[in-house]
């Protein structure tokens, strides 16, 4: 059962089982109140949900996320080339961002979006219709963790996703099953927040206290599993060096927007329990660097392009 407005989104002390984590996943998303949080505090106004990469000290989370598609985008089309005919799907597309500036670089592309929250997917739409991509940007509700649509096997071309095989109930399963979905020479690009190579479990509870997961990955297991998947030309490059100041951005934004967000019905408490845990999570990655960050590439074998 979702628990009251005041403690949704709070999973304090829990790491959730297999079944359990796709109900947590629209807790911590979809309720009113974590939409207008997420929008100012992750979002910076925007529709990206996600973490940053910082071109300069002054960029904010708004800057730093469009960052983060950009270089996302590259390292997609790195592994195969996005043209004419390419149909990708933005596996957890959220509000749509990443699928809206893919449509606008590559614009003879086409994209399916499949995301589990309704009304982000409402918001996807909309502001892909207001943006004049709507027509080559389809987006299904679906709950990935009860597995990939049948005919989607072969389907695509490329599959992009941005810091959401975090929320994967089985992540050797769903790697498998975006294998499945790509047609030969099809290339997977994502980026994902996990535990540093090493890293106790313990120390990463200020994360799994905000957020919806089983256990979190570590890049050296995301390796092993991708080459399991039938994955090849792995690759990895590490942004784990951000992370530190995107949590520190996170501080200000709440900090800044406190009264905006309280204004727009997000309760005291929730913002409370999000500063203690983005404080504590600001002085734990600056000491011990326990969080890891970055953009996995890779292909699946056939035609280089």
């Amino acid at each position: 059962m979702m628990r009251g407005m005041a403690t949704s989104g709070d999973f304090d002390g829990q790491q959730f089982a297999e079944q359990e984590v796709a109900a947590k996943v629209v807790e911590q998303y979809d309720v009113a109140h974590a939409r207008v949080f997420y929008r100012y505090v992750m979002g910076g106004g925007g529709l990206d949900i996600h973490y940053g990469v910082f071109r300069s000290a002054d960029d904010g989370v708004y800057a730093a996320s469009k960052e983060t598609n950009a270089r996302l985008l590259t390292a997609l089309e790195w592994m195969r080339p996005v043209r004419a005919g390419s149909v990708v799907l933005d596996l957890g597309s959220g509000h749509g961002g990443l699928s809206h500036q893919l449509l606008a670089r590559f614009d003879a592309a086409r994209v399916v979006g499949a995301n589990i929250s309704p009304a982000q997917n409402a918001m996807n739409e909309a502001e892909a219709h207001a943006l004049g991509v709507g027509a080559r940007n389809e987006v299904r509700l679906l709950d990935f963790n009860l597995g990939l649509p049948r005919e989607w096997a072969g389907r695509f071309s490329h599959v992009v996703s941005c810091e959401v095989l975090c929320h994967a109930a089985s992540k050797p399963s769903l790697l498998a099953e975006l294998f499945a979905c790509l047609e030969p020479g099809g290339a997977l690009a994502f980026t994902d927040i996990m535990g540093a190579d090493g890293a106790d479990e313990k120390a990463l509870k200020d994360f799994t206290d905000r957020n919806a997961t089983t256990r979190m990955a570590r890049p050296a297991e995301y390796r092993a599993m991708l080459a399991a998947a039938g994955f090849a030309d792995v690759s990895f490059v590490d942004l784990s060096g951000h992370l530190a100041t995107y949590f520190e951005k996170m501080v200000a934004q709440i900090h800044a927007h406190r009264a905006d967000m309280l204004g727009e019905g997000v309760p005291a408490e929730y913002l409370d329990k999000w500063l203690g845990s983005l404080t504590q999570r600001v002085n734990v990655q600056r000491a011990h660097a326990v969080f890891a960050w970055g953009i996995f590439m890779c292909r699946k074998p056939g035609p280089l392009y």
